[in-house]
């Protein structure tokens, strides 16, 4: 009976599968059968309003979970959220290649804000970043902050900062270098959407020089005409 049902919705054009066995294409799955202890240090980066990182607490609930906003009105949303999860703290830096201060572009959407500025993309994506103002906005490294805090392991690294992944990658090329990074998610993009942003392919060059290789590509966004826009990867030891 099981096989005559599967056949006839396949000849419907869906295909059935067994989920026990399709772990590998839900990424935090993935990261909880990478992850060697129920108590990971997690790194929130582009944290916007802490969304993510409340997905990690009910993931890991003993887990300790640094979040990073730059953007005001977003921070002080993740601090309110923060303050409602046990061992998570919000930290109002953009993580970027140099300590400092940079211009940062504030976009229609909060979610779209970026060290970068947005370009046309002809797609969904452009009534969302469109430009609204300009601020200044603290920077430092992955590199410095981990040192500055005593932290010898970051079980999880996510990245969502739209456009600027490779700049806080250039700023934790210690860390990286020293494997203290063990599992690496970010999004990454196919099309430029940002004015110098780096693609899907020179994020996985840059972390290969320091034997990170990509496990898989997850919620790719499309283009009306079919071409892949953005999505997520993850990255790991092998």
């Amino acid at each position: 009976m099981v096989t005559f049902v599967r056949n006839t919705l396949e000849k419907l054009g869906i295909n059935v599968s067994l989920q026990k066995n399709l772990w590998y294409l839900e990424p935090y799955k993935l990261m909880q059968r990478f992850t060697k202890t129920e108590s990971p240090v997690i790194f929130d980066i582009g944290a916007c309003d802490g969304h993510t990182s409340r997905i990690f607490k009910q993931l890991f609930p003993q887990s300790r979970v640094y979040a990073f906003e730059p953007f005001p009105a977003s921070f002080e949303l993740l601090q309110k959220n923060a303050a409602a999860l046990a061992n998570v703290s919000a930290h109002q830096y953009a993580l970027s290649n140099r300590i400092g201060y940079k211009n940062f572009f504030v976009n229609r959407s909060k979610a779209t804000n970026s060290l970068l500025p947005a370009q046309n993309t002809n797609s969904f994506i452009d009534d969302h970043v469109v430009f609204e103002n300009e601020i200044s906005v603290q920077t430092t490294t992955l590199d410095n902050f981990v040192s500055e805090n005593n932290i010898n392991t970051i079980d999880i690294l996510k990245l969502d900062v739209q456009g600027g992944e490779k700049l806080v990658l250039e700023g934790a090329s210690e860390l990286l270098s020293k494997h203290v990074a063990k599992i690496i998610y970010s999004e990454i993009w196919f099309i430029e959407g940002y004015k110098g942003q780096p693609l899907y392919h020179d994020i996985a060059a840059y972390l290969h020089q320091f034997g990170y290789l990509p496990f898989g590509v997850y919620h790719i966004h499309y283009r009306k005409d079919g071409h892949q826009l953005w999505g997520d990867a993850l990255f790991y030891l092998p």
